[in-house]
């Protein structure tokens, strides 16, 4: 718990965290490896965006022609709740 004075007021807040972990992606079709484009993941999380890129070059073969990536990002998130 933490106590923060605003403008005269004491109040007390708790203190939140979410863990997102990236692990990896599946399932790339081949023909995504070979294109010269550059590719990401994105997302928004509290009104935070979140972009992480992805190293085509290090894709293993799982099956047929399709291919996984391990990305293993790790994005801690805080925020703030009034104490209730």
């Amino acid at each position: 718990m933490l106590k923060v004075e605003l403008l005269g007021d004491s109040l007390s807040v708790q203190k939140y965290r979410i863990m997102v972990y990236i692990h990896g992606v599946r399932d790339i079709p081949v023909a995504f490896l070979k294109r010269e484009s550059k590719y990401h993941i994105e997302y928004d999380l509290f009104g935070q965006k979140v972009k992480v890129g992805l190293k085509t070059s290090a894709c293993e073969h799982t099956e047929g022609d399709l291919f996984k990536l391990a990305i293993e990002k790790i994005k801690l998130f805080y925020f703030f709740g009034e104490n209730r």
